[in-house]
């Protein structure tokens, strides 16, 4: 799972915590963007403003197995199961953090589903 020597996100990256970046997934507009691609949506990191139009909603980031790819069996991701309901830490837009829960149905939408939307509960 991870390179020799690298136990932990933090070790590797030098946080656990992880945006969407570059693709929607989850619902979830991207918020920073894919500097390998400048000038292309992907490439583009969300606005300030574009945040400011629905902040309370507008998930920024979370731990980093949230994203609906990271195996929820996993022993890695066992320590955000509690009492069988996955749930993790996210900060949304206006500053203010969640012990969050996505419905089951959301991980069939794995970079598909319904467009990430303001007027949703998060986006």
């Amino acid at each position: 799972m991870f390179t020799k020597g690298v136990h932990s996100c933090y070790d590797g990256c030098g946080n656990s915590y992880l945006t969407v970046w570059a693709v929607e997934t989850l619902r979830v507009k991207h918020v920073t963007g894919d500097s390998t691609r400048p000038g292309t949506p992907e490439g583009t990191p969300i606005k300030t403003s574009e945040i400011a139009r629905s902040a309370s909603n507008k998930l920024i980031q979370g731990d980093w197995i949230w994203w609906a790819d990271r195996d929820k069996n996993d022993p890695w991701s066992q320590w955000h199961n509690y009492k069988g309901e996955y749930r993790m830490n996210v900060l949304f837009g206006d500053g203010h953090t969640d012990y969050f829960k996505f419905p089951k149905e959301a991980y069939t939408w794995n970079y598909s589903g319904p467009a990430p939307s303001p007027s949703f509960k998060w986006w």
